[in-house]
């Protein structure tokens, strides 16, 4: 897979950095998981900062684009970011 940066812009106020990426693969869409683990290589430090916001394939091609949020600290991401709905059956 082979990452390339598209688009970043900082976002002092919100304590993060968006970026854009294009994401070029074999075989089937990386999944979050997937995409997951090589936004970590990206990102060498504060790994627990990162969010995937969109994973969005190019019909046809293979090849993703990719919305991620850098957060600057743990707060501000705890602070902005949505809290994960529980599945049901789980409290």
């Amino acid at each position: 897979m082979k990452l390339e940066v598209l688009q970043e812009q900082k976002s002092p106020m919100l304590s993060r950095t968006e970026y854009k990426f294009k994401l070029l693969f074999q075989g089937a869409t990386p999944s979050k998981d997937d995409v997951m683990k090589i936004m970590k290589e990206h990102f060498k430090e504060n790994q627990e900062n990162i969010v995937i916001k969109k994973i969005q394939n190019i019909f046809g091609r293979n090849e993703a684009m990719l919305d991620v949020y850098y957060y600057d600290n743990q707060e501000s991401l705890q602070k902005l970011e949505p809290k994960p709905k529980p599945k049901e059956g789980e409290e």
